[in-house]
């Protein structure tokens, strides 16, 4: 597919999650290495046998070297003979760590304890996986995002959404390490020369909103004068997958896409919503957004082609509207 190449056009997109992750394999078909830097959330991390996990940016190695599995998560064609066997070791096992995913959680844990920071090991590992594009961990530091739940109390976010699949009820969301935690130096120049920032269809509490919730960010995307769209996650008020329209609720939010636009409202300029969330066209506008409407459920690789070059072009062109700085939704 063709590139629409730039020696001065610069996106950071930001992202976590599989539907973050599945838009991002149309955008990449659409722009060059040298155009794209992607910033993955790491509040997801955790580690299991001694092993830093990071479940986000594995998801988007997997998915930028052509090896993920169907699912959106983890190696295709994995087997799990070693979690089989520690579960008969009398392990907790519900975490699903394949044997060719363990791999990857081994060779960061080693380098890591040999004192490379998360940002470094990550650019080695893309290397390995022949990755021409740059990713980067939103953070060197350590961020868990952690859900209090009316049945289990306060869990890690992988608990409520692997362990007990979503299920408990919802009472609210904290960022442990939040305020001790920096966005790295890299993240930060990136954001302060981007051309536009695009926020991918990732859960704006889970995924995107511990990126914004580190030190500097939320200010850089308010003082820059581009373009900032978001691809709402949700259609029809409701998430392709995962517990958005739950956390929506928790934190007093319907879920929707005046709720999604909410949480960016500082900066947001434009956003891409579902057809069947037509309606909420009018109300967005009128709270100063631009709206695309379009087909944003991504089953094929052909819908996700379609989608990143549509709200490419939508974005592009909100470069040529007077007054891009932020507005309120």
């Amino acid at each position: 597919m063709p590139r629409a190449d730039s020696a001065s056009e610069r996106i950071v997109y930001l992202t976590g999650g599989v539907g973050g992750s599945r838009f991002l394999s149309g955008l990449v078909r659409r722009v060059s290495p040298n155009q794209l830097c992607i910033v993955v959330n790491t509040a997801d991390d955790r580690d299991f046998f001694g092993l830093h996990v990071s479940p986000d940016l594995d998801t988007v190695v997997y998915r930028l070297s052509g090896v993920v599995s169907g699912e959106g998560w983890g190696v295709q064609g994995d087997t799990f003979f070693c979690l089989e066997q520690i579960s008969k070791l009398g392990e907790e096992a519900w975490f699903r760590l394949g044997d060719k995913d363990l791999a990857m959680h081994i060779l960061r844990a080693k380098l890591l304890r040999q004192g490379l920071p998360l940002r470094s090991v990550t650019e080695r590992l893309a290397k390995r996986f022949g990755i021409p594009w740059r990713i980067l961990p939103m953070s060197d530091d350590p961020v868990e995002t952690w859900i209090r739940t009316k049945e289990h109390g306060w869990v890690h976010f992988q608990e409520y959404l692997v362990k007990y699949l979503s299920v408990p009820s919802v009472l609210d969301v904290r960022y442990r390490g939040i305020r001790a935690a920096r966005a790295t130096q890299e993240v930060l120049e990136e954001l302060e020369r981007a051309s536009l920032v695009i926020i991918g269809p990732s859960n704006p509490i889970t995924s995107i909103g511990p990126i914004l919730a580190l030190r500097g960010v939320k200010p850089l995307l308010r003082a820059l004068n581009k373009p900032v769209v978001a691809v709402s996650p949700l259609i029809g008020g409701r998430p392709v997958k995962g517990p958005l329209d739950k956390l929506f609720l928790s934190v007093g939010l319907e879920p929707g896409s005046l709720a999604v636009a909410s949480r960016y409202r500082a900066f947001l300029r434009g956003i891409v919503i579902d057809q069947a969330d037509r309606s909420d066209a009018e109300a967005l506008a009128k709270n100063g957004l631009q709206v695309l409407v379009a087909d944003t459920l991504m089953r094929t690789q052909e819908d996700a082609d379609l989608l990143a070059g549509a709200t490419l072009s939508f974005a592009r062109g909100l470069s040529a509207l007077p007054n891009c700085s932020s507005k309120t939704a």
